[in-house]
């Protein structure tokens, strides 16, 4: 068996770069064309060739880092969407034409990535598209459920009160989630003041001290000498260049593993099993999840195509993986409930509340009702947490900043000594 170095193109014109195991070219190339993808050149693949292509990985990552960034700066706001879904509510039920709506709407517009956005929505319009294909050319403004809920609305020809729903839907997300933001910042406050405190500290007073012990030739404590080492390497431009790229280095190979598959899942299975934060993490997914599965089945939406959806929006590779379950048993002949029995993730009155709903008929009421208990637990543990994190953090601090003090000032009692002799 030899290793080949492959340039292919797939049929997009995209080129990709790979090194494919075979016994021949001839196997190699049947190999490539399995993938649909067309070899544009072939070589035997020599130790250089491995090195290009570890390069080649490195960079790819940087361009996937480099786009994610991108696309994160080409998002709309949660706001501007919020608003404009409660706009065209209102225009709707008082009677205006969505193209006249929308109109009005750009008009006021401040926005000027979304105003163009308005003005393709109103220009597909005119042209005779349907709503739906001209809300899901902008993905960057509506995700997958605001587009399906809009087809789902047109096809039932209740538009207007969808998106009224909708919108009380999104009101409440944003709501949440600037809670959770509101009451997490106090600390994130206090933390990063204490750091810039200890910093000030430790680039400005303490080099002042240590020159004067030099100066004395004063014996230093092993602390002190410790904290004047760690000084000095803050404070050298070559050493704290090393630093920050050995951590550059480290972050962007996190997050090229990351993003593969297999990092992902492992990310998100950490994180699940972090104390605390892995159930914080959990009840919020899951108040997303049933929120956004009961305005969906309210719209009316199939249940296993809700679910499809929401494992296209749902970036928890756990719960895509929970979610794939549950589609898999309702195909089997199971229910709702049936399928999630056993998951540690998802708790026993949240099976006992979808049960009752799948009882009387009313699995979306239900799904709601088991949305707003979840939201009530993950306000009371954040609130907990705040109350036991706060002294937590000062104490932490506090000794940081009590082992500088003394060791900056504890070789003073050396230095006066000498003096008074």
């Amino acid at each position: 068996m030899r290793k080949y170095h492959i340039e292919a193109v797939n049929s997009k014109g995209e080129r990709s770069t790979e090194i494919i195991e075979a016994r021949s070219k001839e196997d190699a190339i049947s190999i490539l064309e399995t993938t649909n993808r067309t070899v544009h050149s072939i070589s035997y693949c020599s130790p250089l060739d491995h090195l290009k292509l570890f390069f080649a990985s490195i960079m790819a990552g940087l361009a996937r880092l480099l786009g994610a960034f991108s696309l994160y700066r080409k998002k709309i706001d949660d706001v501007t969407v919020l608003v404009f879904t409660q706009q065209v509510s209102t225009m709707l039920e008082a009677g205006v034409s969505l193209e006249s709506g929308l109109r009005a709407i750009t008009i006021s517009e401040r926005n000027e990535r979304f105003r163009r956005i308005l003005f393709d929505l109103i220009r597909d319009l005119e042209e005779g598209k349907s709503i739906y294909q001209a809300y899901s050319r902008h993905p960057e403004a509506f995700d997958s459920v605001y587009i399906h809920l809009i087809e789902a609305g047109t096809a039932s020809g209740k538009l207007t009160s969808i998106l009224r729903r909708h919108a009380s839907d999104l009101q409440k997300l944003y709501s949440y989630k600037r809670r959770l933001a509101s009451t997490l910042a106090y600390p994130a406050t206090i933390f990063a003041v204490a750091l810039v405190f200890l910093g000030v500290i430790m680039l400005y007073f303490v080099p002042r001290f240590t020159s004067i012990y030099r100066e004395t030739d004063a014996e230093l404590p092993w602390i002190t000498s410790m904290l004047v080492s760690l000084t000095n390497i803050l404070t050298n431009p070559v050493w704290l260049t090393a630093i920050l790229g050995v951590l550059a280095l480290l972050f962007l190979m996190t997050y090229y593993y990351v993003m593969t598959p297999i990092g992902r899942f492992n990310y998100d299975f950490l994180r699940m099993k972090t104390p605390f934060i892995g159930t914080l993490i959990s009840e919020n997914e899951l108040y997303r999840f049933c929120t956004t599965l009961a305005c969906m089945l309210e719209c009316g939406v199939a249940l296993v195509d809700a679910l499809k959806i929401l494992k296209e929006i749902t970036p928890n590779e756990l719960f895509r993986m929970l979610i794939d379950q549950i589609i898999h048993g309702i195909r089997q002949g199971d229910s709702f409930s049936q399928s999630i029995r056993g998951v540690q993730m998802i708790p026993r009155f949240t099976r006992d509340m979808i049960h009752v709903g799948e009882e009387t008929s009313d699995l979306s009421f239900m799904l709601r009702k088991t949305a707003e208990i979840m939201e009530s637990n993950v306000n009371y543990r954040v609130e907990m947490a705040l109350k036991l994190v706060e002294p937590f953090v000062m104490g932490v601090l506090a000794v940081i900043a009590g082992v500088i003090l003394i060791a900056t000032f504890l070789p003073l009692y050396s230095v006066i000594n000498r003096f008074m002799i």
